[in-house]
């Protein structure tokens, strides 16, 4: 397989009476930008001055997660669970649910931005006065090495009113959390049931919640968290979290004749920079080289 995105493949064995299946996900990393070195060529005599290289360029934009729920089941590495009235569990808990897929009882039919399944919390369901709440968690990510993150994602949300009343400790709310150890959540977003709907059942909305506060940071999670009563419903569908870097640590190669200081004195021996200053005894090409937090890179070379 050669996927131009991180993709989860499914196998799956079935002997005619028993059936059993496995995943797994191929994670492509992006290559950093296009490094460019300034100036392009030099022309120098052996007893001149050595010559300043700049490098730049190099930066990174990736996909961390990129989830559109198309799987026949929770994805790796995401989790749902639940709390409150034992008997709504089935009922309320976070569920895949196919395009086109429709609750008869409240005669909703419900289509996602991209025709595909989605996942509903269906609290319609809930009886009346029982509270509960259920939650969509995904895998840890790390933002190492990134300067700037966001959460995409589409979705319908349509409460029943905006009911503050007991047993509700407040009105009923969808939240996006985020956690560095999947034990501590702080609300990164957040729409109460008295501030009405989001979206239509056959218009999903897109939401882009803004996480560099926590860019630099290596474990994050994410999760969506829905505390209602018998409300009507939460759906969501093509959950993507993106960052992107400054420019990337750059190397250069060969060291010889590559130098830290504008005199000449220091040799640069490998470490990152985007400067070096050149004055080899001969004629060399230089590479700069970015490279990303995931091990991939990108090069330009000088003469």
């Amino acid at each position: 397989v050669s996927p131009t995105t991180t993709t989860t493949y499914t196998v799956s064995g079935n002997d005619g009476s028993c059936f059993n299946s496995s995943t797994v996900t191929v994670t492509v990393n992006t290559i950093p930008s296009t490094v460019t070195i300034a100036p392009v060529s030099v022309t120098k005599c052996s007893s001149s001055a050595p010559q300043l290289l700049t490098a730049s360029g190099g930066s990174l934009a990736d996909n961390l997660i990129n989830e559109n729920f198309n799987g026949p089941t929770l994805p790796a590495g995401w989790d749902t669970s639940f709390s409150g009235n034992a008997a709504s569990r089935a009922r309320v808990r976070w569920t895949l649910r196919p395009n086109n897929y429709t609750f008869a009882p409240a005669g909703y039919t419900f289509r996602s931005n991209d025709l595909s399944q989605f996942y509903l919390s269906n609290s319609y369901d809930n009886p009346s006065n029982s509270i509960t709440t259920t939650i969509l968690r995904s895998p840890a990510f790390s933002l190492t090495g990134y300067a700037t993150a966001s959460l995409s994602f589409w979705h319908f949300y349509l409460p029943f009113d905006g009911s503050t009343g007991p047993p509700l400790v407040g009105p009923e709310v969808i939240r996006v959390q985020r956690s560095a150890d999947n034990i501590t959540w702080t609300d990164v977003w957040s729409h109460t049931s008295n501030n009405g709907q989001i979206g239509t059942q056959i218009n999903f909305q897109n939401r882009v919640v803004d996480l560099s506060a926590f860019a630099g940071t290596p474990v994050n999670y994410i999760r969506f968290s829905y505390y209602s009563r018998q409300d009507f419903f939460w759906a969501i569908d093509n959950v993507l979290i993106s960052a992107t870097s400054g420019t990337t640590p750059i190397t250069w190669t060969p060291t010889t004749g590559l130098f830290n200081n504008a005199a000449g004195t220091v040799p640069y021996t490998g470490t990152n920079t985007s400067t070096v200053y050149a004055n080899p005894s001969a004629t060399q090409t230089y590479t700069a080289i970015g490279t990303s937090v995931n091990g991939c890179t990108n090069q330009q070379t000088i003469n």
